[in-house]
This record gives structure tokens, sequence and C-alpha cells, in this order.
């Protein structure tokens, strides 16, 4: 099996973009016989690089696919007249890109096999500069083929080599076993590739310079490798985590840990070593005075990527929260409004949701979902704080903190405020909802990561586990809030709540309302920012149904209006462009928002701006026509269907009792449910012209599609 050739290497390359350079990939692959298809491996390249960056220190890249249509496995080197923007964690350009091409089909092991090796290769700083450097092409060969161990043989001779180097390597580890101070760690990434593996050698590489010996352990695309033996654990000084992604922690129960992400590890090894052992404490708790590993600077021995956003420190948490919740909540919203249409169509005086009938219990089923949600949120984000000891303080705290019923009101602290509305009920016991799930998930997850950090005998740490921590953590967190913090929280949760109701009363600032959730709905297509207007509705629909029904409204606004420009502006696009937006257009039928992601990618500033005005104008009107949700994060056309929205401009005191009691006329509710269809088509149309016109305008298009004079080539 030849994997890499002459043929395969391309020296002085003249091309100025990233994607340039995935299509004179894609053309040499073919050429080679190696691929059948150029567009798919271009897209398959692309797609790799959306999910994080390919591009490495010392201006490299490994660009990489498993692809159906790859024909045989393939290296195809590249050098590059000048750098390219690779958007690289060392921020340089990209003067080098090493392809790894492998089948789809029952060749994972070799996909990761080689880019563990060209990784590992690319560690060494003289093998780069060779390369970037040397003229010959046939020298040029010769040291890619000698530093990745080029082979060309089958993928179980290769693998046996593979295992027999590792062997040799543990040996010669073996025989120092006693002799040097012992760090051990995990390395984990993202995607379980190429970060993994190069954060792992990076540390090993650098121990030596140290004079420690090291073991790290990758846990990547193949699960666990270079395991971590008890004996190893027991006789380490420190652990050192250097993680892109939450990693579990409980065999480390007893020792001293030090975070940093990969990147932090792969730039500057030597520092993180030093800092694991001058800094790392027991369960990691923070500590400041750690020397930052990159420029990013540290914080509770957590080096952030070069954004250096602190606010990742609360995303993480809550995201991972977000993410255990929203399936809970999916199944609820759907099954609850699907139950709701059914009952309504069912004839008058139907049994057919009466106690002890297959209807009445999938009832009960969304029901206990909607139970859950919170505590489910809330336990997440505290495990992912304080490890798993602090999932139940977690889930019992949020559960006490979501449940209204159990605010404890002083005497002169007013439990109920009176409805805005004429004739409506009294605005009272409004829980806390997600809100319960952020401020009991954090809490517990850190009061169960400060009470992991006590020095304590490793016989007393199982039961601190066990009994102490999920007995005395949650009375700490539950008691004080029940007696001390619930009443006053209630008390404020029904004054938002009547403020809300009031303002939406007022014409000018309910389209406000609605205008700023629909607008942080449509900023990134189901990133944090989308989440947290989605999570914003779906915890207020008890307070104003109408700030879901917004929400419900922006979400399909950016698939669908960058799926109507291609169809309808034929001319701007081109065919690659068609064809994703005849995807994004059936994704956002179904309110997937993520289906405008790849006309992001190709066009972030024209896709983004248009995204927020459209999304921003569906949501305001929306809130104005009085457009309710009770399908929580969850939005578009096709939970209409169901009623899982309902609009009426009139009253939005008539339309609660009717759509969850069950009364009143199915098709006028149906008919009222054009409201909420106005409010998207209105939103997606502002979207389509907008996005069409940037798009347009950059490649010399008017909106009247008249070209001028010197328009741009659309590749077709």
């Amino acid at each position: 099996m030849e994997i890499f050739n002459k043929d395969c290497l391309v020296l002085d390359a003249d091309v100025k973009t990233q994607k340039e350079a995935f299509e004179l990939i894609a053309k040499t692959a073919k050429k080679l016989g190696i691929v059948s298809d150029t567009k798919n491996l271009v897209n398959g390249l692309i797609k790799r690089e959306r999910v994080s960056t390919t591009g490495m220190k010392r201006s490299f890249a490994i660009p990489h696919a498993m692809n159906a249509d790859i024909k045989k496995p393939a290296i195809i080197a590249v050098r590059f007249k000048q750098g390219i923007d690779w958007k690289a964690f060392d921020k340089k350009p990209v003067k080098f890109a090493i392809a790894l091409l492998i089948p789809k089909k029952n060749l994972s092991d070799l996909h990761m096999e080689y880019l563990a090796r060209i990784s590992t290769a690319l560690m060494d700083e003289t093998i780069c500069k060779r390369l970037l450097t040397t003229k010959n092409k046939k020298d040029v060969y010769d040291i890619i083929a000698t530093a990745i161990d080029v082979d060309n043989k089958d993928i179980s001779t290769i693998k046996a080599s593979t295992k027999r180097a590792k062997a040799e390597k543990a040996d010669a580890k073996a025989d120092h076993t006693g002799s040097r101070p012992l760090i051990v760690g995990v390395t984990a990434c993202a995607t379980g590739i190429a970060h993994t593996f190069m954060a792992r050698e990076a540390l090993e590489k650098c121990s030596d310079k140290l004079g420690y010996e090291v073991h790290i352990e990758t846990q990547g695309q193949n699960g666990r490798e270079h395991a971590l033996s008890d004996d190893l654990i027991k006789r380490a000084e420190v652990v050192i985590i250097a993680a892109d992604i939450s990693v579990d922690t409980e065999m480390f129960a007893d020792k001293k840990i030090y975070f940093c992400d990969t990147n932090a590890a792969i730039n500057n090894p030597e520092r993180t070593i030093k800092n694991a052992l001058s800094h790392a404490t027991v369960g990691g708790q923070t500590n400041t005075k750690a020397a930052p590993a990159t420029s990013a600077g540290t914080n509770n021995g957590m080096e952030f990527k070069a954004s250096g956003k602190k606010f990742d420190k609360f995303m993480k948490p809550f995201l991972s929260g977000v993410s255990h919740m929203i399936p809970v909540l999916v199944f609820s919203g759907i099954v609850y409004a699907l139950l709701n249409a059914i009952n309504m169509a069912l004839p008058e005086g139907s049994t057919g949701n009466d106690e002890g009938t297959a209807m009445w219990f999938a009832m009960q089923a969304a029901h206990a979902g909607f139970a859950l949600f919170t505590g489910i949120m809330g336990a997440y984000i505290a495990e992912a704080i304080g490890g798993r000891p602090a999932f139940a303080p977690g889930l019992i705290a949020t559960f006490v903190a979501g449940s209204s019923d159990l605010y404890y009101y002083y005497p002169g602290i007013p439990k109920e405020f009176p409805n805005p509305n004429s004739g409506g009920h009294p605005i009272s016991d409004v829980s806390l909802g997600i809100f319960a799930a952020i401020m009991m998930g954090f809490a517990a997850g850190y009061l169960v990561k400060w009470v992991n950090s006590w020095k304590i005998k490793p016989i007393f740490r199982t039961v601190m586990s066990i009994i102490f921590i999920p007995v005395v953590a949650t009375s700490v967190l539950v008691f004080p809030f029940v007696f001390l913090l619930s009443g006053i929280l209630g008390c404020f949760m029904n004054g938002f709540a009547y403020g809300l109701a009031y303002a939406g009363s007022i014409q000018g600032v309910n389209f406000l309302i609605g205008f700023i959730l629909g607008a942080m709905v449509g900023v990134d297509m189901g990133g944090p920012i989308n989440k947290i207007a989605v999570a914003t509705g779906t915890c207020l629909i008890q307070v104003d149904p109408r700030l879901m029904g917004a929400c419900a409204a922006a979400i399909p606004v950016a698939p669908l209006g960058c799926g109507l420009a291609t169809l309808l502006f034929r001319k701007v696009f081109n065919d690659d462009e068609r064809k994703i937006g005849i995807t994004a257009l059936a994704l956002g039928s179904m309110g997937i928002s993520e289906g405008a992601i790849p006309m992001f990618s190709k066009n972030p500033k024209q896709t983004m701006i248009a995204n927020i005005v459209g999304s921003a104008v569906a949501g305001g009107l929306a809130f104005c026509f009085f457009c309710g949700g009770h399908v929580a994060m969850w939005g578009g056309p096709l939970i209409a269907l169901f009623l899982g929205v309902y609009a009426d401009p009139g009253s939005i005191e008539v339309n609660i009792p009717a759509v969850f009691g069950g009364s009143g006329d199915t098709a006028l509710k149906y008919i009222s449910i054009l409201w909420y269809f106005l409010a998207i088509a209105t939103g997606t149309l502002v979207q389509m012209f907008v996005y069409a016109s940037l798009i347009g305008r950059d490649r010399g298009f008017r909106m009247c599609m008249l070209p001028k004079k010197h328009p741009t080539k659309i590749k077709r």
C-alpha cells in the first residue's frame, strides 16, 4: 500500500487562500487516481476546518479528511510560495500543508496512526526548518518520508511496527523508574485527533530536558490510549490535565492536579510542567500564582485559548448543562403540544385524554420531563465544575430552588402582583426555572470543588464522595436558600413577571422585547448567545409565552432566508451554494438554525448581519402579534402544524386557557397561527434581501440583477 511518493509532493504552489490550497490538493489527488470527485474532497476538508483549525505551529498545517470518494490512502504535501491565513493557533500564516486522505470505510486506525505520526514529526523544530528551506524536491520527499516513517505497507504491518516502537519506548522509561520525579497526565482535544497527540508528545519530549519522568494518557477518537496504571498514578507527584473538553478526574481523587488546554501544552510545555509542579492543588482549585504558559494567561491553572475570554469559565459548564437538558425539553414540549392538538381534534365528549388512557400516560411523561429539565441542567453544570460528587447536590438543590411552592415568604414580602391586563389573574408563584439551575448548579459545583481540596487522609476520601458531600453539601445549599433567599427571589421573579407583562402591553416596547430576543437568536445559529436567548424564553414561558413565541419565530429565519436567497437570486450564487441552500431550507422548516452555518462559513460578515436583522424583525413582530410558544427550546414552521404555538393580535388572555385547556374551535386556532407564519415570513424576506444584497454587492451585482460594469466572476 503506497501512501506517499514523489508525485504526492508539490513545491512552491502559487495559491493565496485556504480554499485554493484545498482545491490544489484535490486536483493533485484526482490526477493520481486517489479521488473521483474533487468537490466532495474540498468540502470534506472545509468541513473539518469548521470543527477546529488544522493549522499547527511553525507555519505548518495538517488538513485531513475521511471521505467515501477517496479510493486509497494518501499523503499529499504542498509547500506554498507565500503564507496563507489558516487561523493557526499560533496566528502565523501557513507555508506548508501535509494533507492526509483516508477512505472512510474500515481505515480509521490508519487515519489515526498517520495523523499522530505527522503531528509528532512537526513537533521537531529542525524538521520544520528543513522542510521550509530545502529546495530540492527529492530531499524534501526524503525528509517527510523519514520523519513520518512512511513504509508503504499494509495497515497490520504499520500497526505492528508502531506497537513495537511504543513497547521499546515504554521499556526505556521503565529503566528509569524510581530514578526521576514522576508526572502523569491526560490530553484530550475537541476532535480527539491532532492536538491530543501533539500535546502528549510536547510534554514527554520536554520532560527529558527538565529531568522528569512523564507518562501521558491520550483520550482521543480511539478512546483511552497509553492508559495510566494505578501504580503510576500512586507514585506521581502531580497530574497535568491538558484538555479542551471535560475529563473525568475521579481516578486522581487525592492527587494534585493542574489544568490547562492543549494549546498551552503544545506551545510552552516547559512552562506548563513548571506551573504544574509549583501551583497544582488537590482537585485543581483556584490558584492564581501560576505564570501564564501562553499569552492568554492563567486562572485556576486553566490557560484559555488566544481569545483569553474568562467568560469561557462560565460558558463551558453552562453549555454542558444546556446540552443535557435540551433533549428532555424537546421531548416534553413536542409531546405536550402534539397531545393537545390531538385532544382538540377529537369530538366533543371524547374520553381520549381521560385518566388511564394511552394519551393520559403520554401526557404524564411529558409533565415528568418538564419537572426534571431544570434539575438535569443544574446537575450537569455542577458536575462540569466539581466532578461527579457534585451531581447530586446540583440536582436536588436545583429542584428545590425551581419549586415555587417551597418558597418561604417572610411577613412584609409581597407574594403576588396585580395583572396589568384587565381581568387577568394576579401574578404569583413564578419560579426561578432555568435561573435556579444556573444559580444552584454553579454554587454546588464550586462548593464541592472546594470540599474536594481539603487535605484529608486517603482512607476518608471515599466516605467524602459517597456520604459527606451528598448530605452536607446539599443541606448547605438547600436550607439557607429556602429560609433566607427563596421568598426574596420569589418576590423578585413575580415583580419581574409583572414588569414584563406591563411592558408587553405598551405599544413599541413590546416590539423591542421581541426584537432583542430575536436578534440574539440570530447571532450565532445555535451557539452560546442563541442558547441564552432561547433558554430565557423557555424559562419565562409561565410568565409570558410570547417570549418563547418570539424565539420560536426567530429560530428558522437564518436558514430559510439563506436558502431562499440562493434560489431566487441564482446569478449571485454558485452551484455549490445553491445545493447548500436547499439543505438550509429543509433544516429551517424544522426549526434548526444551524442550517445556516455552511453559508456563514463562506461569508461570515454578510451572513451574520442578515441573520441578526431578519431574526430581530421576526421576533419583534411575533411578540406584537401575541404569538405564544409552549414547545420549549424549539421553533420553526413545523411545530405550528400541531399547535406548538398560537397567536392572536387581540388578546393573550383569550389564548392561554384556550390552548392549554383544550376548549374552543380547532379551525380558528389554526387560522390564528397565520400571524406566527406572517412574523416568520417577514423576517425571512428581510434576511433574504439583506443577505443577497450584501453578497451581490461584493460579487458585482445589483439587487435588480443587472451586473455592474465589471462583475466578479462566480465559480460554477
